[in-house]
């Protein structure tokens, strides 16, 4: 099972953060995680790597398993059992699990830029 929620909602999302003109480091951070996570999530991307971890999807796109994979990295992070300088920005961490996990309907929290 892939992405749950339809094009056009990804799509606004997208419209979304390309619309936003944040200028500060987090609001940018955040933005660059979301938008890898969906080109990611919806099999857009150049490359197979996870946008958290770096590890290449079993299966293209990518499926719940690959999702699950992202999201326990993301959790690793955030509890300190992965060191910090060895994958992406805190912010940038935060923006593709939050859109993973509305993408997947993990939760039904739809990321938002973060206004400066």
């Amino acid at each position: 099972m892939g992405v749950i929620r339809s094009p056009q909602a990804v799509s606004a999302l997208v419209e979304d953060f390309h619309r936003a003109h944040g200028s500060s480091y987090d609001a940018t951070t955040y933005a660059k995680g979301v938008l890898a996570a969906v080109w990611w999530a919806i099999g857009k991307t150049g490359t197979r790597a996870g946008p958290i971890s770096g590890d290449p999807a079993e299966q293209w796109p990518p499926g719940l398993g690959d999702v699950y994979h992202e999201t326990r990295v993301a959790l690793d992070l955030a509890e300190g059992r992965i060191r910090p300088e060895m994958r992406p920005p805190r912010r940038y961490v935060e923006g593709a699990e939050d859109v993973l996990c509305w993408l997947f309907a993990l939760n039904d929290y739809r990321p938002v830029p973060i206004q400066d």
